[in-house]
């Protein structure tokens, strides 16, 4: 093996000789006993050697998981074959990028295969098949068994997507409808006994104000489930740039998110059209602004822009934090979250889901103390609205 092809950020990148791995997989398939009781387990079951290579495989999940038969993901490791985003990013494969020092697959089989102990853990990967990003959460435990006098790692995988978005449901959508939902209530008590009015025209604002907001949470929640699921039809028409920009900062009109932390929005001098889905670029600027601002901190600012640049149309949101560098490799994973607590986690998921997959746009960040953090939409200037001379 190369100098280049055995560099790796994380787990080793050495793998068996064609012999060695062969003689493995006889040794696994050839076990009628092993074979029996792997494919009396419903999840998927693999068997790797000490190089993370597969060397045996359940059949009947294997072809769910995998799409092919298993005999044709023996002698790859677990990235590879399920195609992971990350799996070729380095030469040496599946375990050695800088991605791969997040995967909670990766580092179930390094605690395992360095201290012989059983490991749990959970993983998020994104697999690109025929063309698209599938985004999997999924459930693994590893453990060492002894065949022939040698170790081989037992890896068990369960999807646990479906639980993962019931999380997701119940502790964001649910919690923030809840909190809308009781703004609406408590305005909606007091309004009877106000006399002043100034102040009943105050509160009919905040009531529509949260009103429009409890329906953006709902409709948010239908088209992200629309998107995944290749369902999500855009309705295209002629927006201006800053009514978009408008009806994004009107959101955190007295949010809680925003207390104590400041919005700016630069709106353009000669303002110019698009012809795409307002709605879409609006749901993806609110929910960038509201991750920049659980990212800030009290005093801070949160900034909002458009500019364009070259063939380029783009939406930037910056705040004043820099983000960690292991945050950095999970940003876009869905169910990933810095925020305590499960269930947490799908804003920059869902922007990068509907601007890249709907779209033909691209999302993308940097973070680094001179620039703080900057979310960037990228679209491309098809969409602007030119008049004929």
């Amino acid at each position: 093996m190369s100098e280049q092809q055995t560099n790796t950020y994380f787990a080793p990148a050495e793998r068996s000789s064609e012999e060695k791995l062969k003689d493995q997989i006889n040794s696994f398939n050839t076990s009628a006993i092993l074979r029996s009781l792997m494919e009396g387990i419903p999840d998927l079951v693999l068997v790797l050697n000490q190089n993370r290579q597969i060397i045996a495989v359940n059949e009947n999940a294997s072809f769910v998981f995998f799409g092919v038969e298993s005999k044709q993901v023996l002698g790859l490791r677990v990235g590879e074959a399920l195609k992971c985003q990350y799996s070729n990013v380095m030469a040496g494969g599946c375990g050695t990028s800088k991605f791969c020092t997040v995967c909670g697959a990766v580092i179930a089989m390094e605690k395992t295969r360095v201290s012989s102990a059983p490991a749990e853990e959970e993983c998020r990967i994104t697999r690109e098949l025929d063309g698209k990003n599938i985004s999997l959460d999924l459930r693994v435990n590893s453990k060492i068994v002894s065949v022939n006098q040698e170790e081989f790692i037992l890896f068990h995988i369960k999807d646990i997507s479906s639980e993962k978005r019931k999380d997701v449901l119940e502790r964001t959508f649910f919690h923030d409808i809840l909190n809308t939902g009781s703004a609406i209530k408590g305005l909606a008590e007091i309004l009877p006994s106000v006399e002043d009015v100034n102040d009943i025209e105050e509160i009919e604002e905040a009531l529509i104000t949260s009103a429009d907001q409890l329906i953006s949470e709902i409709l948010m929640q239908r088209e992200l489930t629309l998107a995944e699921d290749g369902r999500l039809k855009l309705k295209f028409g002629l927006c201006s740039v800053n009514e978009m920009l408008k009806k994004s900062e009107n959101v955190f009109t007295n949010h809680e998110l925003a207390k104590n932390k400041t919005l700016i929005v630069s709106y353009l001098e000669n303002d110019i059209s698009l012809i795409l889905d307002q709605t879409a670029i609006i749901r993806s600027l609110i929910n960038l602004i509201k991750n920049a601002f659980e990212a800030s901190n009290e005093g801070q600012t949160v900034s909002v822009m458009f500019t364009k640049e070259n063939d380029t149309l783009l939406f930037k949101v910056k705040n004043e934090t820099v983000i960690p560098d292991k945050v950095k490799l999970q940003i876009f994973q869905r169910s990933f979250s810095t925020k305590q607590g499960k269930g947490r986690g799908i804003g920059t998921y869902s922007v990068k889901l509907m601007i890249e997959k709907y779209l033909e746009g691209d999302v993308s960040f940097i973070s680094d103390d001179e620039h703080k953090t900057i979310f960037t939409i990228s679209l491309p200037d098809k969409y602007e609205f030119k008049k004929l001379d």
